[in-house]
């Protein structure tokens, strides 16, 4: 055990250095480091590493083998084989100066508040899980390094979960939110985040060269009774393709442009260095892989199954007093979750701002001063930042992270998922309308809170009886995990099945039985970029006066078009404009 006034010495030193990289180069001219920006953006889209990657994969290996490795190849597939969609995403994000993810979906479906809003909502229950597992991971590396859970009562867990909280929160708010210019490139944080991406590979990498020596010397005791090969394999000796391993892996080949985080870095960040990502990422991510392999084999040798597997990368160490690795695993995890948590409330927090509590603040609470104005939108993203955190601390202290941190982690990439028949819609189908996106988000959402969120909570005493008697009766057509009478191998394959189906179903019946605006195919055209929308016969796509103003008022505002309509006899009335933009 080390003691606990070092790792919080260590912790705030660690800060410190980030908080410095990030303020030189914002305070530097950013055209001394432009040979670095393909190095830079790749290391930051492997934000996506986090603690589930560092802590959690290992964990998975140890008890199941091969299916650890689906986390990783979901990307690894998405930038090699699909990268042309990648640049295709990020070239339409920056023609539109687009600022989050809800901002994109909501640009190309009309310009739509009413699904901005949605899709912020959505993203933000989604990432509470996440963010509770990033606290779970931190909360349990120190106590566990530290002695804390030992030595106290287990009431002192949560004391050191919110403590862990409140900094996360305050350097989110240095890193993120010291201003409220959304256009403004967070040059500083993306290098920080490049700096911990660094931190976390090196880390691991060292802890499997250790793993691996500690095999070799196993296998030296007893070279009669024990390979390396077979020390090192046999956690791995047979790969069961289940529904749940492709379940999970179309989950992870979603979430690295899907996840709010993800979509941040990776288009919003984007500055036209993007090409080495597409084969830079999954090098990265191989090498996390790879290095998994030694540090399960060797922690189920050493540590044992009676230990937490999710923790082998830090146990690893301790079990051979060895204090520098361990201090270097419990940094390797830390820069995994505050990496995660830094960027994730960063995105949300633009999110809320731009697409929940600025369109009231903008219809309901007019203000004279620009400067108030200002201050008010700056406090308002930070207490947001604070409120993400203390939910998702909610979420880990009523029960939410009693799981493995891959089972928590896919919970959030199911929600992401369902961004998923939207998002290919606006790329690739003129069709695709607001409706069909609102409506498929709305079922989608539905199932996944009744056949997945709420059964990871159903351990709580909170939980209502009918809902707990309806998990229990395996013959009822509304059971949680059988819908239908239908139940699969696992609970995730079962709720993103039927969450995937009725989402994707009702996007395109409902995209198709929706009259198309002028600005729903405008928009069509500029995201799709093919102008097909405008080669169809006239008779289709019949231009009403409406169709006219909502177009002229984009160029010289509402209050003009209307009084120029008005000289030519046509009266425009405020509620048009209004449903127009809903």
């Amino acid at each position: 055990m080390i003691n606990t006034e070092v790792i919080i010495f260590i912790t705030a030193v660690y800060l410190a250095i980030m908080f410095v990289i990030a303020f030189r180069v914002d305070s530097r001219d950013h055209g001394q480091f432009s040979r670095f920006k393909p190095l830079i953006y790749t290391l930051s889209l492997a934000v996506y590493c986090t603690s589930w990657t560092f802590y959690g994969a290992v964990g998975t290996a140890a008890t199941s083998g091969w299916n650890f490795f689906t986390i990783y190849l979901g990307p690894i597939i998405v930038f090699t084989l699909f990268f042309p969609f990648i640049r295709k995403v990020i070239a339409i994000a920056k023609r539109n100066k687009t600022t989050s993810i809800a901002d994109f979906l909501a640009t190309r479906y009309g310009k739509s508040r009413s699904l901005a809003a949605l899709v912020t909502l959505i993203a933000f229950i989604g990432t509470l899980p996440y963010i509770a597992l990033q606290i779970k991971a931190i909360s349990s590396s120190f106590d566990l390094i530290t002695g804390a859970e030992m030595i106290v009562e287990p009431r002192f867990h949560f004391d050191t979960a919110i403590f862990l909280t409140i900094i996360l929160a305050i350097f989110s708010i240095l890193f993120g939110a010291r201003t409220i210019d959304v256009s403004q490139h967070h040059k500083g944080l993306i290098y920080a985040i490049s700096f911990e991406s660094l931190v976390k590979l090196f880390s691991f990498l060292v802890i499997a060269f250790m793993a691996y020596q500690l095999i070799v010397e196993a296998s030296e005791i007893r070279p009669d009774a024990f390979s390396i090969r077979h020390l090192l394999w046999s956690p791995f000796e047979s790969l069961s393709l289940t529904p749940k391993f492709f379940t999970t892996l179309l989950l992870s080949a979603g979430a690295i442009f899907l996840l709010p985080r993800q979509f941040h870095v990776m288009a919003v960040e984007a500055s036209g260095s993007e090409e080495m990502s597409s084969w830079g990422l999954p090098i990265y991510l191989l090498l996390f892989s790879v290095a998994v392999v030694p540090i399960a084999a060797a922690g189920l040798m050493i540590i044992g199954s009676g230990q937490n597997a999710d923790l082998y990368v830090l146990l690893l160490p301790m079990s051979q007093d060895n204090y520098l690795l361990s201090v270097l695993a419990y940094l390797g995890g830390f820069a995994a979750a505050t990496g995660m948590v830094i960027v994730a409330t960063l995105a949300l927090s633009t999110m809320v701002s731009n697409d929940l509590i600025v369109p009231v603040l903008v219809r309901f609470f007019r203000s004279d001063s620009e400067q108030q104005m200002y201050r008010s939108l700056l406090i308002i993203r930070r207490a947001t930042i604070l409120l993400i955190l203390l939910l998702a601390y909610l979420f880990y202290a009523v029960g939410g992270t009693e799981r493995s941190l891959q089972s928590i982690g896919l919970v959030s990439f199911a929600a992401a998922i369902q961004f998923l028949p939207s998002f290919l819609g606006s790329v690739y189908w003129y069709r695709g309308h607001k409706n069909g996106a609102i409506a498929g988000l709305l079922i989608g959402m539905s199932i996944w809170f009744y056949s997945l969120l709420l059964p990871t909570l159903s351990g709580q005493s909170w939980m209502p009886e009918f809902y707990i008697e309806l998990l229990n009766n395996s013959e009822s057509l509304f059971n949680p995990q059988a819908l239908f009478g239908y139940a699969m191998s696992d609970s995730l394959t079962h709720a993103v099945f039927w969450s995937l189906l009725f989402n994707t179903l009702l996007y395109i019946f409902i995209s198709l039985r929706s009259h198309h605006k002028v600005v729903d195919r405008l928009q069509a055209a500029v995201y799709i970029d093919q102008g097909e929308s405008f080669n169809q016969p006239e008779k289709d796509y019949p231009f009403q006066v409406g169709d006219l103003f909502e177009l002229c008022s984009r160029f010289t505002g509402e209050a003009r078009s209307r009084e120029y309509f008005s000289r030519f006899g046509y009266q425009i009335d405020r509620s048009y404009s209004k449903k127009n933009s809903q």
